[in-house]
């Protein structure tokens, strides 16, 4: 879970967040930004392949 965290904050502070703010976050809001980030994560996987699987024919 601590590396998912790490991946999270970095994730949040090339978003423009604070690093006080993240770090003094509640066990829940972290766990609201951990789910937040994977799913924009996924939704820009699916972006990627819908654009890749165009440009192959798919």
């Amino acid at each position: 879970m601590q590396d998912v965290w790490l991946s999270c904050v970095a994730y949040y502070l090339q978003k423009g967040q604070k690093l006080d703010y993240l770090l003094n976050l509640s066990e829940d809001a972290k766990i609201f930004f951990i789910a937040s980030m994977e799913l924009t994560a996924e939704h820009e996987n699916q972006k990627i392949q819908t654009i890749f699987g165009s440009m192959l024919g798919g």
